[in-house]
């Protein structure tokens, strides 16, 4: 029940978490506003629905965690991805690596029993909210999630999708780390669970974590510059938020964000050891979003649209139907707004118009580099149309709303 439940939620929190809407072959009819009210109606009802299923799985989580510690003292089961063998979660954690090549362990000594679910930094912060997440289960579970997705990484790359199993494993092995990032929801910083998943916290967990499950683990060096980059990222993360005020877009708060963490990241992967990062970050699903479990771009997964284009013209249409609809503008305010795409589409860089794609791409499963330059783009287009049309709420309060990264692929540039 509880692994039927959290795939739910998932769904839910895409359609909610769509500003934009999906993507489109053509023009969109500025008409049907009944439509358009009766979609965002939805929309409201869904987010609504996402957040009292939330509160329920994590309720649910903790009765299931106390009545399977009751029944047998241990904790909750975890599948073998790759045997298909059930374990504990402590046993599983432990075996799940192997160990360094030379049988050491790796970088330190691996935690065992009780000490491998308890959290490595953090553990007082937040009222002791990361004391409740199973840390092995969520390292055990990440690290199989990472062997999968390496062995399945060239059928991933020809556009193959993993095989029925494979995606079946990865389903069941993330529902307790998503679990666990409900769980603690209310205790740490950002919104969306993707956003609890890389803060500081939660990710510095993680990584520590996983790298145990490798047998790998930080040593107290590690551990020790780990707490500071945190706390750093934590003192920055403050003070940017603190920075906004009610006419700050909301591209701009995730644009902001994503050069925080890409900082943060950089700074955490550089304290660890070749192998501890090859680990992590294997290099086919490097800094993509919806692969890259230790970036950034899983603050994305819900947050990127693709649309393809044939050239300037098109994009302009393309796009220009998009803002018109997620803005609401009216027939007097189109050519005004035409205008003011044509000046940014003019100022848009040629290399980003014209670059490259692939599978991954077209699929949204974008870097976050090319996440963050389309950002831009339309951060500055929203700015743009604001200024140059005089919007006033309720129209500029929409723009300012928009939240999604749409992506330009040109046509040409890509696969076929």
């Amino acid at each position: 029940m509880l692994l039927l439940a959290i795939p739910v939620i998932g769904v839910l929190a895409f359609l909610a978490g769509s500003q934009l809407g999906a993507p489109v072959s053509g023009s969109r009819p500025a008409e049907a506003p009944e439509r358009e009210a009766e979609l965002r109606a939805e929309v409201a009802r869904l987010t609504e629905s996402e957040h009292l299923l939330s509160g329920k799985l994590a309720e649910a989580t903790t009765r299931y965690r106390e009545a399977e510690a009751a029944l047998s003292g241990t904790l909750p089961p975890v599948e073998d991805a790759a045997s298909g063998e059930w374990r504990s979660g402590r046993g599983a954690a432990a075996g799940a690596g192997g160990g360094a090549p030379d049988g050491s362990g790796g970088a330190g000594a691996s935690r065992e029993g009780p000490e491998a679910s308890r959290p490595v930094l953090f553990a007082d912060d937040y009222e002791g909210a990361l004391r409740k997440v199973d840390w092995a289960t969520v390292g055990g579970n990440l690290h199989r999630m990472l062997r999968i997705l390496d062995d399945g990484a060239p059928r991933i790359l020809r556009g193959e999708g993993l095989p029925e199993d494979a995606g079946t494993a990865i389903q069941k092995l993330n529902s307790p780390v998503l679990a666990a990032a409900i769980q603690i929801r209310d205790y740490l910083p950002g919104r969306a669970v993707g956003d609890k998943f890389t803060s500081a916290p939660f990710a510095l967990n993680a990584v520590a974590a996983t790298l145990a499950a490798a047998g790998l683990p930080l040593d107290a060096a590690q551990e020790d510059r780990f707490l500071a980059l945190g706390r750093d990222y934590l003192a920055r993360d403050v003070r940017r938020q603190e920075s906004y005020g009610p006419e700050t877009f909301e591209l701009e708060r995730l644009l902001d964000d994503l050069a925080l963490k890409q900082d943060f990241y950089a700074s955490a992967f550089s304290s660890l050891t070749a192998a501890q990062a090859a680990t992590l970050r294997p290099e086919p699903t490097r800094d993509r979003v919806r692969l890259d479990l230790f970036s950034p771009a899983m603050a994305l997964s819900q947050r990127i649209e693709t649309l393809t284009f044939a050239d300037e013209d098109d994009l302009l249409r393309r796009m220009g139907s998009r803002i018109a609809s997620g803005v609401g503008l009216t027939q007097p305010q189109y050519a005004p707004a035409a205008a003011t795409l044509k000046d940014w589409a003019a100022a848009i860089p040629r290399d980003l118009l014209d670059a490259g794609w692939d599978t991954l791409d077209a699929r949204g499963m974008v870097t976050v580099d090319r996440a963050s330059a389309w950002g831009r783009q339309l951060l500055a287009l929203l700015r743009s149309m604001v200024a140059d049309l005089s919007l006033a709420d309720p129209q500029a309060a929409k723009a300012r709303t928009i939240g999604n990264i749409v992506v330009g692929l040109r046509t040409g540039r890509g696969p076929g």
